[in-house]
């Protein structure tokens, strides 16, 4: 039976040779991949690998206080070497088939034109479109300019609870 070290070595020779994955990419999959493996112990056979270790191991990155973002990377790429040995027949079943992984990604608000952009915006306006459009786009202006004002007011007197 095949242990999760020498699982881990092939499929970053996969990536490395067969994928033709940048430097940086394999070494965040080796980062990612030798984590899961201090978690679960690298001389766990493959097989013994279940939906009962993945979900462990999601609420052992949450526990260690990681952002959902990076635990959500990281449980990408543990899906993919385990896709790829499910295809490479070196296991029967992949673990992730019947886990019910839902990682949310907290909303970010959208961010204001920059001044550049609205400059760009308004002269366009100015010389392409009717009276009614060119006062719609400078109400988008002034209300970047009141986002940014806020902005800056809330840097320099932050509030205190």
């Amino acid at each position: 039976m095949t242990t999760l070290n020498s699982c881990v070595k092939e499929y970053l020779n996969y990536c490395r040779y067969h994928k033709n994955l940048s430097d940086l990419s394999l070494k965040a999959y080796d980062i990612d991949l030798k984590q899961f493996i201090t978690f679960v112990g690298g001389r766990k056979k493959i097989k013994n690998i279940d939906k009962h270790v993945i979900t462990g191991y999601v609420q052992h990155l949450f526990e260690d206080g990681l952002k959902s973002s990076s635990v959500k990377r990281r449980i990408a790429c543990l899906k993919a070497m385990f896709r790829w040995l499910e295809f490479d027949e070196q296991i029967d079943v992949n673990p992730f088939h019947k886990v019910d992984l839902r990682i949310r990604l907290p909303q970010q608000l959208p961010r204001n034109l920059g001044t550049d952009q609205l400059q760009v915006l308004m002269n366009r306006a100015r010389m392409d479109i009717g009276l009614r459009n060119y006062q719609i786009i400078s109400m988008l202006e002034l209300q970047n300019r009141i986002a940014i004002l806020w902005t800056l007011s809330c840097s320099n007197n932050p509030v205190k609870a």
